[in-house]
Formats: structure tokens, C-alpha cells, sequence
């Protein structure tokens, strides 16, 4: 391998310095280490040059490192650079023929590592090159006696894999052959011994190209080698006679062919031509062999170039020949499935431009021009773009007129090769022509295509928005003509983008910015604008606009710090994860270029503009600091504790006299709360913060009690308890420890202050494990021991335990902490080990729980898991920690060892295991890097002692808990597979690799071997989780393969348990070779999950027996239609492997043999591994093949149909497996339309066999979609044969289980009156599918993405949907009148909307909502009094939007009598209740001077500011731009932005009186405060509360709104002097309770 390292002998002869040099090399840990030192011994060698003694150490040194060590490339560099070279090549020459007579007597296997030698010295080594030709002859006789070898080892019944192996070393040998060959030839003449050796070899090579054993690449080789003795030695043409015989193989001939190509340099015009004309006969006649059309393109690109380098001086017939059958073969190879032979055929294009150029023939390329004119358009653009850069772009545009005008035209189908056809022929035409011609060539036609907004899909429009950007690039001029126009392409995204390029590109760097606009271009206002648009990135954009610059002192302007805080004040709050960090990444930006520019002016004393700057970070930090208060939710509060850090920071740096000024009382204690925070990144950066703040703040303001902090560190709560770390950290930190109470305890001199606050902690531990040992549940509902732990193990983390290590009372301490983490373990242990952990309370009471009855009565089992797995987490950090960090002593590590494989050995809880196996990796890392023997041997002893406890072989007691026995066989083994990768993470991050491979070697026997059915299992678990580690990635590649075969006989394991365990590592194992899945779809995997076949089975070879001889088991039970557990997970492998062009040019091991013997197993009796087997047969045939397939097997249906109904269904599923895989054109639809005939005739037959009935149904959807876009040019043949068969049958038996695919077949036949023969009687498979097919129909808008959005939220068969989708408008109309008027379907759909069946109830009323039913708001009222928000969610949504049509229908508007169940939607509905909530106020909102009501009124009005404020993105983007409409703007804004415009339009424009609007925003601000105030809260419930609400997705802040309302309210009352709050509220509100609360608050307001 060759990452080995090196081991080189050291003679006595050598002197000290080279031994010296020697012995540093042998003791290298690392190859970068060896690699310094080799490079140390040829800089000596190259000083003291003075015999050869040196150069023949080197010498040997080559031979014998592994092939392709590191050290053999440094090797041939300085020798390459010896300047003695007459005594080199002699010395070289000498030890190169000790090496082949040395390995002439070896072994076959010894003799190829030569071979492999030989291969190596052939990459740019002249000694060897040298050598090689003058022991040509010696060397010759030593390869072809390898070379029969391997060909009779070829000729025996070997496996395909042995066969594979053999035939790749024979190719390495006949290279070896080759490179001796050239080599002897460059020396001298050819001797006569030679040419009889080279005669041999030419004769094996020769049959060689007629074996089939053998790679298509090593027939290649075998024709080169050909070549060169015919065309250097013997000088016969006996090789063109066979190219030229039509009888011969045709593979043969095109071997020879390319050994010609690569070979002879002597061939003239007329030879190419002939060697053409063979070509273009072999295509035709094997245009099916996907070897002969790779082969052939490649000869036809070797053929042109060789043809481009000649000189040639017109366009001769022979060259016309050439040319006609080249562009021929190009133009069927570009639309040819394999990349590489599209690759190719582009290749050959190019060269053709190439040759046609070169001799200025116009006549050669208007022939190809007219050649390429006679193609599809996509394939014009393909050509085009693959000759662009050999042609002038003016020559491409006069041969084809407005080319570039018709990209455009078409740039949607095929989009990335237009695109990139565009891109290079401007970048070209740019180059080759003035500026004023490319920008109105290629710039204004795309342009005015932006301006048109004429684009089906958004998606077309932004296609040419970036290809614009794009041709543009790094021109200024056309950026800043670009740019000002801009702002009329009416896309606020593009104009940002355009000036952020016109910025970076340094266009508007000259342009100062006034006091009204920025650079000139655009107005601070607008910025303003975008920075509160709906979109995420237009916003981003506008605050990048102004941060970035191209010069870092580039000073902030007023307006610009304006709009940055203006920028952070609308967009602090922020849901998504991904814009935070680009918004922390903006911050990162805004404080680097301020500190810049703060460092510039003081060096420049500009103090007017650092006043400015200053001026900034003083509103940045009172702004900070405001959002802490109160109310503000995880958003806020994280990034302005990231905005403050960088504050103080820069404050620091620069101006720290004004810190002290800046921090008030109020704010200190604000900030302090932080620590209260439930987020321990946010408590992080506020310690953080802390020490930028000047001490005397901090002692001024900072009172911590350590009363309340032991409350904290007893909480049930984990988060009082991380708040009570916390603390304590500060206060150590800060010194402020002298407010705690004195303590009678020694006092250490090496950190006195933190031993004192440990010994504190420690003697409240042990008060809580007192409790503990008398009765966990009292522990765990009043006082858990994992608080006081965790504070200790965060003041620890915090200390530099080198400095204590000399100490004996801290010694003493650990010693504690060592027994008492001990105790804690075996208090929690009864919990954690519990086989189900998670609902056990264990039977422990004693006397004095009497007094604890009501922490016993409200402790839950989750309470008693969460204090138990919680402290083995703590005790497991404490202790990893301790073992790195504190320097102990052997007995306390080998305590802590002990303890840890108890822990992992018993503990059963995920959770807790975890954090075991993170703190036993700590310890194992300390124990590998530690001085002492027996400490660093440790780990190697328990590895040992591990497997021999797994093999249950060993001699130990029953009771110990490393027994076999007393392992968790359950649970994936629990925490043992952790014990053993910690184990071996430590090795190898540290020391070897060998107790790994030792480990491996015993895991997979036991695994298959092992006698008890527990090692197996053991074995099995441990094995998933070494191949899930990422670390043992590099050196777990090699057990793969016995992993997978393990893996896969363990599914027929008796066992439950061992098929698990089984089924689990055979899961990781496919992730670790094909990747983790990239799409949900399994029915579709991604391309980046799968393998090619040939690279798999070349990787992997022993699988391909192994597979082969599973399958044949498989087809055992098959036959007896018994169930073989294997093959199904077989089947799922084979279906990640896909074949390859080069399948048989470098592999024997091909996928396509697979074909016939899971052909047979497709009829198990599994439906999923029929499925699987169909899939598989589909994906490997060639698709040239795949048609003839379909017909052989409708064949063998219509012959057997006395099969059994597996073998049936199997024939079936593959006949729409290769249906759905064809790829369809005009040339095939009456192809596919004798298939649909033929399965039309095979229906009958199967009436009675639903499974086979539904897959046929399936087979003949698959066909109609496949050639839907094809009609109507074949409609009528297609309706005489759907019109032989009556798909509306009831009678066939399971057709209710079919009635999603029998909708289908009649919405595709145009059978429009089915879908509205609706009967509540009906059966209600039939009426779901029905229902399903009308709200598809229904639809109105005729829009794709809202009949995507449909099919989403009805979960519509995909098959319907794409029928529905692309019906015709004249169907759908003609189906809304027929609706319209059926008052029978009408009266049909509300008694099933009353129905029990949601799903039935929901479709009704969705159908509903889209017909015209006469309706009056009684009906409202009645569906609004039954309880609209009681119903199932899936008939709410429903329902509303029954209500929307029902409201917006008539002329007049139709109010009901109260619409407060609106409200009750608005927290807790889904997505889909809300958007149709949505629809209902945008009517609402429109009408909402025609409300009966003001509460009516100031429901909608409440509904629509929540709205805009609702945790999911899209409701508020929806709502938004729901206001938008209402107030006519062409803005979407964000949600908090639109609150504050929606309340100003009903403050100014609205219809609704002044005074009332008022009312309501005081109620909306004060609403939720209240009534959270007079709710009775339970105390107990509070009390026994864990966890609380997670809130880092909440978006919607009571915070926010007061703050957003206040200046309104001021506002308001600043022009009105005489209005009075209070008397509004008192007309709005009954309740006087609520009235006097909202009279305290007024008060607030002023305040």
C-alpha cells in the first residue's frame, strides 16, 4: 500500500550522519514525516557526492518500497537530476537485471509486483528507460513467460471475478511489453532474438482480439503492440487485410484501427477516407452495440485530428468523403444516451471546424453548416456551442441569420445548453468584434426580452436575468448602460443586483453620495423599501448594497448608518436559521469595514466623521440592548447579543473611555437577565460580552445570590440549572464570591476562590444524593443531583488544572468527585438500566417519604428518566474530563476506567450512553497519550478481553458485567459498540491501525461463525457502528465487502433479533458505499446514490460470485414459491448499480448477466422484491433494446397464461418498467400504440386477477402519458382501441381497489359525465376518486402550480394530476356548465358534506366552493353556530373555503352574525386552514364598512395583524400581500412592516371611524398581556413544569407590537390635543374587570 511506511536495512559500512538519517526514517510515525526525512538524505546524498555507494542505496530503495509509495516518486526526481549519467545508466543497468533474474524464479504473484514495477518506470524515468532497452531481451523473455501464464490461467473454469483479476494483469504485462519494446527500439536496431521474442507476443496478441475474456482497453493495447512490430520490425501490412475483411470481428477491426491511429504517423488523405468508409459499414450493421458506437466515435475523432495537423491545401473529394461521413456519424452520436459518446461526437466536430479553417476552404464549412441546418434546433445549439471557439462568431451568424435571437426564442427547452450556446458565442462575438456591434448583437436583444415580461413561468425569466449577468461580466461599459435601465425591468431584485455588480465592478466608485441618494443611482428612501420587502434576499441585498465596497476605509455616511440601523430595527426578528447566519455574516462585514475605517480616521484626526462612526455603535448599543427586554423572542435576542459583542469590541479597541458612560442601572440588570436565558448560546455570548465591560460596572451593578442560585442548581428545570452554572462562572470570573458565606473548609493556595465555590457545590451534591439513596423519585421531583454536578464540571472546564496539579487538597478533591460520581451512578442506575427506561419508577419508599406525598404524587416517570440519564451525562463529562485535564494517578484512571464499562456495559437508555461514550473517549484519548505502561497498554488489554467476552469463550464469572450473557443483546447492544470505537478512535487519532484490523477480523467471524446467538448479534451491531464512524473511513474500505455478504446471510438468520442486527448493518453499509439519500423519493433514487457496475464489481469483486450464487439459491424457493429473506435486500443493492458504456471494455463482471437469473426470481412470492427485480431487468437492458423486451414479454403472457399469477404479475410489473424507461419520439408512437393494443387484448384475461388487472391499468396510463403530446395525430387509432374495452364495469371483482386508476383511464378518454355521476349511496372508493378528479377539474384558475398545490394537499395521484393538468380549456368549461346547472350533483355533495367520512366531507365542500350554489347568510350563520373549528382539520379548511365563495358570490356582500371563530384558527391550525383563512379576509377586508358589527370588525382586524406575525413564512408572505392588494401597492412587504402600513390605512383611509381604530390598537396591545395576567395560574402544574415551550421558531412578539403601536398612539394624540384613550376603550369593552387593567396600561403609554 502506499501509505505504508519505510523500513531500510542500515549497513555498518555507512558513516554516522547517514545512519543517523537512516535510523530517522525507519522511526517515521506519518508519511509527510518520512517524506522530510527522505528529502534530508537526497540533500546529503547531492553534497557529499563521491562513489556510488549512495546511488545504489537509492537504487534499492526503489525496488523495493510497495508501487506507489510517495518515496519511489522522490527517487526518480533526483535521479532524473544526476548529472553523472554514464555511471548511473551503468550502475542502474546492473541492479535492474539483478531484479529480473531475481524475480524470474518467484512466484506468479511476486512476479507481478515487478510487473507493476515496470509500469511505474515507464512515467518519465530515463535511467529506466535507458535500462530497459538495454536489458530489452532479458526483459522480453521474462514478460512473455508471465503472458502465457495468465492466458492459460484464462482458458481454465475460474470465477468471473479470478478471471477479471487475471485478465487486468495480463494487460499490465502487455503494457510492460510495450514500454520494453519503444525502449529497445529508441537504443538500436532490433535484434533477431528480440523480433523472435516480439513475433511470439504479436501471435498471443492476435488471439487475444478474438477472446472474449478480455477488456476492451487491453484488446487495444494488444492491437498497439501489433502495430509496432508490424509497422517497425517486419514492415507487413497484414493487419490491413484483416480491417479490410467484412468477415472478420467487427471489434477486432476497430482495435487494429486504433492501434493504426496510434501507431503510424505515414497515412495520407486517401488512407483516412477508406478507413472511414470501414467505419461508417461497422456502424450500420452494429448500430445496437454500444462497444462498437463508443469505439467508432473515438476512431472518427482520432481521424479528424489527425487529419487537422497535416498539410493540406484544398477541400479534395477524399476529404469531402471524410467530412460527409464524419458529420453523419456526429449528428446520430449527439442524440446518443451514453455523455461519452456525445462527448465524442462533438470531439470530431470541432476538428472538422479545425481542418476547414486551417486550409480556408468556405466551400468544407458551408457543408457542414448545411449539414448542421438539416438538424433540430437543440441539436443546432449543441453543435454551435461545441465549434464556437474554432470559428469567428460573424461566420456562425451569417451561415445561420438571428441564430442568437432564436436561443431566446426557445431557451426553456434545453435551458442549460442554450444558455451556455449564448454565453460563449457573446464572450466570442465580444472578443472578435467593437463593442457597439456585440452589445446591439447580443446585450439589447436580451434586454428587451426582460422588458417584455412575457415568460410562461418565473423560471424563464430568471433564466435570462442570469444569462444577462452573465454576458455582461467584467464589462463596465455595458454595466453601466445596464444599469440605467435597470429600474425599468420592474423586478426590485434584479435593479440591487445590477448595482451591487456596478459597485464591486468599481462603476460607481467615482459617484459621491448626497443627502437624497446613494451614488447617484438610487434614493436612500427606496433602499428603505426594499429593506422591508416580503423577500429575504431583496432585503439582504439592499444592506449589502451599502456594507460592501471595494475599499475598506471607505467611511460610513450619515444616510448609510441610517439605513443600516434602519435595516436591523425591521429585521432583527428571524424565523429562518439559513438568513440568520447571512444576517450574522453581514454583521461580521458591517464591524470589519467600521473598524477599518475608525482606525483610518484617528490616524488621519477626521474627527467629524468619527463622530459618526461613534454615533453608530452608541444607537447600535442602545438599540441591543432595548431588544433584551422582556417579551423579545430567541431571534431578537441572539442577533443583538451578536450586534452588542462586536459593539463592545470595536468600543474596546478604539474609543473604551465611553464604555462606562453608555451603561445605565437599567440596562445592567436587562443584560443580566440574559443568563435567565433558556438558550446556552446566548448565555455564552453574554459571559462573553461581560468581559468587555469595564470592572467597576460590574461591581457596581452585579449582585448575585447565592440563595437563588442554589434554588436554580435544585431545579428541576435543565435550564435553571445551566442559568445556575452560568452564574457561578461569572462570579468566579469577576471576583465576586466575596458576598457568598464563609466556609470552615481548608482553603487551597492554587485557586482558592474556585476550590471554595466547589467545595460548596460538592457539599450541596451530597445532600442530594442523600436524598437519592433514601428515594430517587423524591431526587428527581425536588432536588436532582445533575445541577450541582453540572456547575461543577463547568467551573472545572474552566480552569487550568496544570496549575493545581501539585496541590493535595485538589488531589483530594478529585479522589472525591471520582467515588462520588460512583455513588450517583449506581443511585440512577435501577432507571438507566432498565430495559424500558423510559416509564420506569422503581418500588423504593421509606419511612420518611410520607413527607415528601406531594413531590412523590406529581414526580412522573419522564421526571425520574430525565434526573437519572441527566446525571450519568454529567458524570460521564466530569469524568472524561477530569482523565484529560487533571493529571491523576493510576488508581484514580483505572477507577474511572472501571466506572465508564460499567456504564456502557449496563446502561440502556440512548441518551445516556451517548454521553458515556463521549466522556469514555476522552478517557481513552488519555490513556493512549499517557507515560505510564501499563495506563497506555490499557487499552489494547480491554479490547481484547472485549472480544473475548463477545466470543463467549471466556472463563469468567456469570455475575461479572462484562459477561456475554450480562451484555444488552437489545437496544443495538446498548453502549458496547461504543466502548469499542471509542476504543479505536484513540488509536488511531493517536499511535496504529493494528487492534483495529484485529478487532474487524474477530467482529466479521463472529458475526458469521459465532456459536451463540448473542455473540452473532454482538458482532452485528458493534460492526454498523465502526462502518457509521466516519473516522475509520479511510481504513475500513477493505472489510466492506465481508461486512455486506455478513450482512446479507444474516437475513436468513433463525432469529428475529439477528435479522435486525442484520438488516441495520446492512442499511449503514449502503450508506457507506452508495451515500446518504438525497431525495425522499425511493422510488427515484438520485444518480449521486448509485454506482456504475463496472466500478462497483472492480471494487468490490468477490461480490459478483456471491450475488450470482445468492440469486441461484433464490431461484430454489422461487420455484417452490417460498420466501427467501435475502434476496429482497440483494434486490435493493443491484437496483444502485447501473451499467456503463466501458461495461465491457475494462470489465468481464457485467450487470447484463444478471438479467436471465433475476428474470426467474421476479416471481417470489414478495410484491416489493417483484417490483424490485422489474425495476432492475428495465434499468440494465440497453434502451435500443428495451421495446424488443416489452413485446417478448407480452409474448410469453399471451402463450402461458396458465402461469401462476406471481410469474404474471412479475411479466407485468417488467413490461411497465420498460415501458416507463423508453424514451419516446414520433418515430415510436405507433410502436407504443401495438403495445397498448396488445395489453388492451391481455385485460380480458385478467378481470378476475386485481393485482395483475391494476398493474395492466398502470402499464396502459404509463403508455397515454408517455405519448400524450403526440396527439392528436394519433387520437383516432388510439380511441378505437380504448373504446373496446368498458373501463365502468362494476362487476369485475376488487374494482373499488382499482378506482384511482379506472378515474384516470376515463379522465385521459375525455369522459368528462363519469366524474359527475355522484351518489351518497355510492362506495367511497369510488367517491374519493371521483371527488379527487372534479377538484383537479374544477379548478378555474387552469394554473399547473395551483393544481400542483391541490394534488399536494389531497394527496391526488400523480397520474391524475398530470392528465388534469393538461386538459383542454374547452373540456374544462364545458365541464363548469355542466356542474352549474346539475342540481342533482349539487343536492348530492351537501349530503355528503354532513357524512362522518372527513376526507368524503372535505372534497364535498371543496367542490362545493367552486360551483355557483345559490346560498344565504343564514347558512352561514348555521355552518358558524355548529362550530366550524370542532370539525377534523382536513374538513375546516374545506369549509373555509366554502364560506370565501359563499360571502363574494352575489353583487352584495353577505355578512353572518358573528365571526369570532376566525380567531381560533389562528394558532393552532395548518398551513392549508390558514391559507384558506386568508381567502376569507381578503373578502372581509374589502368589505369591511358593510360589517354589522364592531366586533366583527375587530376580529378581521385582530385576525389580519396576527396573521402577518404567524410562525410560518408563507402565511405571512400570503397575508401580506393580502394587504398589499388592499391598499393598491405594488410592494409585498414583511410582516411586521405591513402591520404598521395596515394600521396606518385604517388610522387615515379607511372607512372605519377614527376613535374605533384607536380602541382597537390599545386592545391588540394590551390583550394578551391582560389576559395572561387574570388567567389562574396552577401552582402545582408550574411548580412540576420541566420543560417549557420551545420558542426558536416563534415569530410573533407581544414586544414587537407594543413597541410598533406606541408611536402611533402618539402620534395620534400629538395632532389630536383633546383625545381622551380611556372613554374609547370604555365604549368598546363590557367586562369592567379587563377595563381597569387597560386603564393601568393607558397610563403606561405616556410614561
Amino acid at each position: 500500500m502506499a501509505t505504508e511506511l519505510l523500513s531500510i536495512s542500515i549497513e555498518n559500512h555507512w558513516d554516522e550522519e547517514y545512519k543517523t538519517i537512516f535510523e530517522k526514517i525507519n522511526h517515521s510515525k506519518t508519511m509527510e514525516e518520512l517524506l522530510k526525512h527522505f528529502k534530508e538524505l537526497t540533500t546529503k546524498i547531492k553534497s557529499t557526492w563521491c562513489n556510488d555507494k549512495c546511488l545504489r542505496k537509492l537504487i534499492s530503495i526503489y525496488f523495493t518500497a510497495k508501487i506507489k509509495h510517495p518515496v519511489k516518486h522522490s527517487i526518480q526526481s533526483f535521479l532524473n537530476q544526476v548529472n553523472n549519467e554514464d555511471t548511473s545508466i551503468e550502475i542502474f543497468n546492473e541492479e535492474f537485471k539483478k531484479q529480473i533474474i531475481h524475480y524470474k524464479n518467484l512466484s506468479l504473484d511476486e512476479q507481478y509486483t515487478f510487473v507493476s514495477c515496470l509500469n511505474e518506470m515507464s512515467q518519465n524515468f530515463n535511467l529506466a528507460e535507458k535500462s530497459s532497452g538495454l536489458q530489452s531481451e532479458l526483459l522480453l523473455e521474462f514478460l512473455l513467460s508471465i503472458v502465457k501464464l495468465y492466458i492459460e490461467a484464462l482458458q481454465k473454469e475460474f470465477s468471473p471475478s479470478m478471471k477479471n483479476e487475471i485478465s487486468h494483469r495480463l494487460h499490465n504485462s502487455i503494457q510492460a511489453t510495450i514500454f520494453c519494446t519503444k525502449c529497445h527500439l529508441s537504443e538500436r536496431k532490433c535484434y533477431d532474438n528480440v523480433k523472435i521474442l516480439l513475433k511470439s507476443f504479436v501471435d498471443i496478441c492476435m488471439n487475444l482480439l478474438d477472446c472474449n475474456e478480455i477488456s476492451l482497453e487491453t484488446k487495444n493495447i494488444c492491437a498497439i503492440l501489433i502495430l509496432i512490430y508490424n509497422n517497425k520490425i517486419s514492415q507487413n501490412e497484414h493487419h490491413i487485410n484483416i480491417i479490410q475483411n467484412e468477415n472478420e470481428n467487427a471489434l477486432k477491426r476497430l482495435c487494429l484501427m486504433f492501434g493504426m491511429m496510434t501507431v503510424q504517423q505515414n497515412l495520407d488523405v486517401i488512407n483516412y477516407e477508406n478507413l472511414t468508409n470501414i467505419l461508417m459499414k461497422i456502424y450500420t450493421q452494429n448500430s445496437n452495440e454500444n462497444i462498437i458506437i463508443s469505439m467508432t466515435a473515438r476512431l472518427f475523432v482520432q481521424i479528424t485530428k489527425k487529419i487537422s495537423l497535416m498539410k493540406l491545401n484544398e477541400f479534395s473529394s477524399h476529404l469531402r468523403s471524410i467530412t460527409k461521413s464524419t458529420l453523419s456519424i456526429a449528428f446520430l452520436n449527439l442524440e446518443y444516451y451514453m455523455e461519452s459518446v456525445r462527448y465524442l461526437a462533438k470531439d470530431s466536430l470541432r476538428n472538422l471546424i479545425d481542418i476547414g479553417t486551417k486550409i480556408n476552404s468556405t466551400i468544407m464549412i458551408d457543408e457542414i453548416f448545411k449539414a448542421i441546418l438539416s438538424t433540430s434546433f437543440n441539436t443546432q445549439t449543441v453543435v454551435i456551442y461545441a465549434i464556437h471557439s474554432s470559428i469567428a462568431i460573424i461566420d456562425v451568424l451569417q451561415r445561420l441569420p438571428d441564430f442568437q435571437l432564436l436561443i431566446l426564442s426557445s431557451i426553456t427547452t434545453n435551458k442549460e445548453n442554450k444558455m451556455n450556446c449564448y454565453e460563449g458565442l457573446s464572450k466570442k462575438f465580444q472578443k472578435e468584434n467593437s463593442f457597439d456591434e456585440w452589445y446591439s448583437t447580443f446585450i439589447i436583444p436580451l434586454i428587451e426580452k426582460i422588458k417584455s415580461r412575457q415568460f410562461a413561468e418565473e423560471e424563464e425569466y430568471s433564466l435570462f436575468k442570469c444569462l444577462l449577468l452573465k454576458c455582461v461580466k467584467k464589462n463596465r461599459n455595458a454595466i453601466k448602460l445596464i444599469l440605467v435601465s435597470s429600474h425599468e425591468f420592474n423586478d426590485i431584485g434584479f435593479h440591487l443586483l445590477c448595482l451591487s455588480i456596478a459597485k464591486m465592478e468599481g462603476v460607481l466608485e467615482e459617484i459621491v453620495s448626497n443627502e437624497e441618494t446613494w451614488r447617484g443611482v438610487i434614493t436612500f428612501d427606496q433602499i428603505k423599501k426594499y429593506m422591508v420587502n416580503i423577500d429575504a434576499d431583496i432585503r439582504l441585498s439592499a444592506l449589502q448594497l451599502i456594507v460592501d465596497t471595494k475599499k475598506s476605509t471607505e467611511s460610513y455616511t450619515k444616510k448609510e448608518i441610517e439605513c443600516i440601523l434602519y435595516f436591523f430595527e425591521t429585521n432583527i426578528n428571524i424565523q429562518s436559521p439559513s438568513i440568520r447566519q447571512s444576517i450574522l455574516s453581514m454583521i461580521k462585514k458591517i464591524f470589519g469595514r467600521l473598524n477599518s475605517v475608525v482606525q483610518y480616521l484617528l490616524k488621519r484626526n477626521e474627527c467629524e466623521n468619527l463622530s459618526n462612526q461613534l454615533d453608530m455603535l452608541k444607537k447600535f448599543h442602545e438599540y441591543c440592548l432595548e431588544n433584551l427586554a422582556e417579551g423579545a423572542n430567541y431571534s431578537r435576542r441572539s442577533l443583538s447579543l451578536n450586534i452588542l459583542l462586536n459593539v463592545l469590541l470595536t468600543m474596546r479597541e478604539f474609543f473604551p473611555s465611553d464604555i462606562e458612560n453608555l451603561w445605565t442601572s437599567d440596562h445592567y440588570i436587562t443584560f443580566f437577565n440574559i443568563f435567565s436565558d433558556a438558550y446556552e448560546s446566548n448565555k455564552e455570548i453574554a459571559l462573553e460580552i461581560m468581559q468587555y465591560l469595564p470592572q467597576s460596572i460590574i461591581t457596581k451593578y452585579s449582585k448575585i445570590c447565592f440563595d437563588h442560585v442554589k434554588k436554580l442548581m435544585s431545579s428541576i428545570k435543565p435550564t435553571d440549572s445551566l442559568t445556575a452554572a452560568f452564574l457561578l462562572q461569572f462570579a468566579l470570573k469577576f471576583d465576586l464570591l466575596s458576598n457568598k458565606r464563609s466556609t470552615d473548609n481548608e482553603t487551597s493556595s492554587k485557586c482558592p476562590e474556585a476550590y471554595r465555590l466547589l467545595i460548596w457545590c460538592e457539599n450541596l451534591l451530597l445532600k442530594s444524593l442523600v436524598t437519592g439513596e433514601k428515594s430517587i423519585i423524591v431526587a428527581a421531583g425536588n432536588n436532582p443531583m445533575y445541577g450541582s454536578l453540572l456547575c461543577i464540571r463547568y467551573i472545572i472546564s474552566k480552569l487550568d488544572l496544570c496549575d493545581v496539579k501539585s496541590c493535595s487538597l485538589w488531589q483530594k478533591f478529585f479522589t472525591r468527585m471520582i467515588s462520588v460520581c460512583k455513588r450517583l451512578s449506581n443511585v440512577v442506575g435501577p432507571i438507566v438500566n432498565n430495559s424500558s427506561p423510559e416509564g420506569c419508577i422503581p418500588n423504593i419508599f421509606h419511612e420518611d417519604d410520607q413527607n415528601f406525598a406531594k413531590i412523590i404524587e406529581n414526580t412522573t416517570p419522564q421526571m425520574v428518566l430525565l434526573c437519572a440519564w441527566r446525571t450519568i451525562k454529567e458524570v460521564s463529562l466530569l469524568l472524561g474530563d477530569l482523565s484529560v485535564r487533571a493529571s491523576l494517578n493510576v488508581e484514580q484512571m483505572m477507577k474511572i476506567g472501571k466506572h465508564f464499562i460499567e456504564l456502557l456495559s449496563n446502561v440502556k437508555h440512548r441518551g445516556a450512553f451517548e454521553q458515556c461514550f463521549f466522556g469514555f473517549s476522552q478517557f481513552s484519548v488519555a490513556l493512549r497519550m499517557s507515560d505510564n505502561e501499563g495506563l497506555h497498554n490499557l487499552p489494547e488489554k480491554l479490547l481484547q478481553d472485549i472480544i473475548l467476552s463477545i466470543s463467549g469463550e471466556c472463563d469468567t464469572n456469570e455475575n461479572d458485567f462484562m459477561h456475554i450473557k450480562n451484555l444488552c443483546a437489545t437496544r443495538r447492544s446498548a453502549g458496547l459498540p461504543y466502548i469499542i470505537q471509542s476504543l479505536l478512535t484513540s488509536e488511531i487519532k493517536i499511535t496504529h491501525t493494528k487492534n483495529f484490523h484485529f478487532v474487524m477480523q474477530n467482529l466479521i467471524k463472529f458475526a458469521r461463525y459465532g456459536v451463540q446467538i448473542e455473540t452473532r448479534i454482538h458482532s452485528l451491531n458493534i460492526l454498523r457502528a465502526l462502518f457509521k464512524c466516519k473516522e475509520f473511513n479511510d481504513v475500513n474500505g477493505e472489510y466492506l465487502c465481508s461486512a455486506l455478504q455478513t450482512s446479507l446471510l444474516g437475513y436468513g438468520a433463525q432469529s428475529w433479533a439477528e435479522r435486525n442486527s442484520s438488516t441495520l448493518l446492512f442499511s449503514t453499509l449502503m450508506i457507506r458505499i452508495f451515500g446518504v439519500q438525497r431525495n425522499k423519493d425511493s422510488e427515484e433514487i438520485s444518480i449521486k446514490n448509485k454506482m456504475c457496475g463496472r466500478v462497483f464489481f472492480l471494487r468490490y469483486p468477490e461480490l459478483y460470485e456471491f450475488f450470482m450464487a445468492q440469486l441461484i439459491e433464490a431461484i430454489d424457493y422461487v420455484k417452490e414459491q417460498k420466501m427467501n429473506s435475502k434476496l429482497h435486500p440483494l434486490m435493493l443493492l443491484l437496483n444502485r448499480l447501473y451499467t456503463s458504456i466501458t461495461d465491457n471494455s475494462e470489465s468481464n463482471l457485467k450487470l447484463i448477466d444478471f438479467i436471465p437469473i433475476v428474470a426467474i426470481c421476479s416471481s417470489c412470492p414478495e410484491f416489493q422484491t417483484r417490483v424490485l427485480c422489474a425495476k432492475f431487468i428495465s434499468n440494465v437492458i440497453q434502451p435500443c433494446h428495451l421495446l424488443s423486451r416489452v413485446n417478448e414479454s407480452i409474448r410469453i403472457l399471451k402463450d402461458n397464461l396458465n402461469l401462476i399469477g406471481n410469474s404474471k404479475h412479475a411479466r407485468i410489473l417488467e413490461i411497465f418498467y420498460l415501458v416507463r424507461n423508453v424514451m419516446i419520439d414520433e418515430g415510436q408512437i405507433d410502436n407504443m400504440i401495438d403495445v397498448l393494443n396488445d395489453i388492451l387484448e391481455l385485460l380480458a384475461y385478467f378481470k378476475n386477477e386485481i393485482i395483475c388487472f391494476g398493474s395492466l391499468l398502470d402499464v396502459i396510463i404509463e403508455i397515454f402519458q408517455k405519448i400524450w403530446h403526440y396527439l392528436p395525430s394519433s387520437r383516432i387509432k388510439m380511441d378505437m382501441l380504448m373504446n373496446c374495452f368498458d373501463f365502468n364495469k362494476s362487476a369485475y371483482f376488487g374494482l373499488p381497489l382499482l378506482q384511482s386508476k379506472l378515474t384516470v383511464i376515463n379522465l385521459l378518454r375525455s369522459e368528462i359525465d363519469f366524474a359527475l355521476n355522484i351518489n351518497a349511496s355510492m362506495n367511497s372508493y369510488e367517491l374519493l376518486e371521483k371527488f379527487n378528479c372534479l377538484i383537479l377539474l374544477l379548478n378555474s384558475s387552469n394554473d399547473s402550480s395551483s393544481l400542483s398545490d391541490l394534488a399536494d394537499e389531497f394527496e391526488i395521484n400523480q397520474k391524475m394530476y398530470f392528465f388534469a393538468e393538461n386538459l383542454s380549456s374547452e373540456m374544462r368549461e364545458e365541464l363548469t356548465i355542466k356542474t352549474n346547472s346539475n342540481k342533482c350533483l349539487i343536492s348530492e355533495l351537501k349530503k355528503i358534506a354532513k357524512s362522518n367520512d372527513a376526507n368524503l366531507a372535505a372534497r364535498s365542500y371543496q367542490i362545493l366552493s367552486r360551483i355557483n350554489v345559490e346560498i344565504d347568510g343564514e347558512c352561514l350563520n348555521e355552518l358558524a353556530i355548529n362550530g366550524i373549528d370542532k370539525m377534523p382539520e382536513v374538513v375546516e379548511k374545506s369549509i373555509l373555503k366554502y364560506v370565501t365563495m359563499c360571502i363574494q358570490q352575489k353583487s352584495s356582500f353577505i355578512d353572518i352574525t358573528s365571526w369570532k371563530f376566525l380567531l381560533k384558527f389562528i394558532d393552532s391550525s395548518s398551513f392549508y386552514v390558514k391559507s384558506a383563512l386568508i381567502d376569507i379576509l381578503k373578502v372581509l377586508l374589502s368589505n369591511l364598512s358593510e360589517m354589522k358589527s364592531e366586533e366583527s370588525v375587530f376580529i378581521v382586524v385582530k385576525s389580519t395583524i396576527l396573521l402577518l406575525v404567524d410562525d410560518d413564512f408563507e402565511i405571512r408572505k400570503n397575508t401580506s400581500r393580502t394587504v398589499s392588494q388592499l391598499l393598491r401597492l405594488r410592494e409585498v412587504f414583511m410582516g411586521e412592516y405591513a402591520q404598521k402600513v395596515f394600521l396606518n390605512h385604517l388610522l387615515q383611509k379607511s372607512s372605519i371611524d377614527r376613535e374605533k381604530v384607536i380602541g382597537m390598537i390599545i386592545i391588540l396591545m394590551y390583550e394578551e398581556e391582560i389576559e395572561s395576567e387574570n388567567e389562574e395560574s396552577d401552582q402545582i402544574a408550574c411548580e412540576f413544569q420541566v420543560f417549557e415551550k420551545n420558542e426558536s421558531n416563534n415569530f410573533r412578539e407581544s414586544f414587537a407590537l407594543r413597541k410598533l403601536c406606541l408611536p402611533i398612539l402618539r402620534k395620534e394624540v400629538s395632532y389630536n390635543k383633546s383625545l381622551e384613550l380611556f372613554p374609547i376603550i370604555q365604549k368598546m369593552m363590557t367586562n369592567a374587570e379587563s377595563l381597569k387593567e387597560y386603564q393601568k396600561y393607558i397610563g403606561k403609554i405616556f410614561s
